[in-house]
């Protein structure tokens, strides 16, 4: 494959492979909790991240055409550990409270005052809630040194080595490296893999007021504050003019959309 005959380099192409394994890899169990809390079948699970995968793509691949700049819409993470923390909420009224928080989102930003919110927020400020969301993350390496010190270990050892001869590739390497000794550790079992195609699954929402107060308020609320504001603060940060208001509002359209597949 010509990847400069397609307008792409090698490096970003590693990017965008690292980002999505990391994406994928760092919320999928969590994602697979709040499936099984809000009691959804095997079925309405595999919707659940197929409809993840289209939707975010989609989205995605339309933001950044359309404003040439690098957008990328992704599920919202600690809106999934809201809901993996509820009980006593059915599988359709989870979905009808995605919708309603996706309209109030939608109403929030047509309204400008997602706008006025980002841009009476110190720069300082911004960056300071993204650290909170990545610092989220990172802390977990030191965690993980308890139970598996020597994966880590490898990991970080491929990431220093990596960055001084091929920074492009450093978080590319550091997944295969980590793959790779997972799998040399008998971490990884392959025999439960089973192969099949993805399908949708269409559920008709309903509403509770339960299911309103304990997930689409509080994820209306999350996010707002740990997914969009620092997201827009990040181009901000490097300089980007992004449109905030067609950004919001797509992204909270598609949730509403893709809500009834499971699509959070």
């Amino acid at each position: 494959m010509n990847l400069k005959r397609l307008g792409f380099t090698s490096g970003q192409f590693s990017a965008a492979i690292a980002a999505l394994i990391v994406s994928y890899g760092s919320s999928a169990a969590i994602f697979y909790q709040a499936a099984v809390a809000v009691n959804a079948s095997h079925a309405q699970i595999i919707s659940w991240f197929t409809a993840f995968a289209i939707g975010c793509g989609i989205l995605t691949l339309y933001l950044t055409l359309r404003f040439k700049l690098p957008i990328m819409i992704a599920w919202c993470s600690p809106g999934a550990a809201i809901i993996a923390s509820t009980s006593m909420i059915s599988y359709t009224d989870a979905i009808g409270a995605f919708i309603f928080a996706s309209i109030l989102i939608l109403i929030f930003s047509v309204l400008g005052w997602f706008d006025f919110l980002v841009k009476h927020i110190p720069k300082e400020i911004a960056a300071a809630m993204l650290v909170g969301v990545i610092l989220n993350f990172t802390g977990k390496v030191f965690t993980s040194m308890e139970a598996q010190p020597l994966l880590v270990l490898v990991m970080l050892v491929a990431y220093f080595l990596s960055k001084l001869r091929f920074p492009r590739y450093s978080l590319l390497i550091v997944l295969v490296m980590g793959f790779l000794s997972s799998a040399m550790m008998g971490m990884i079992d392959f025999n439960s893999l089973v192969w099949e195609w993805p399908a949708l699954e269409w559920v008709n929402p309903t509403w509770s007021l339960s299911s309103i107060t304990s997930i689409g308020i509080p994820l209306f609320i999350v996010t707002i504050l740990t997914q969009n504001v620092p997201g827009i603060s990040i181009f901000k940060i490097y300089g980007y003019d992004a449109p905030t208001k067609p950004i919001v509002n797509t992204g909270a359209i598609g949730s509403a959309v893709m809500a009834p597949l499971g699509a959070l």
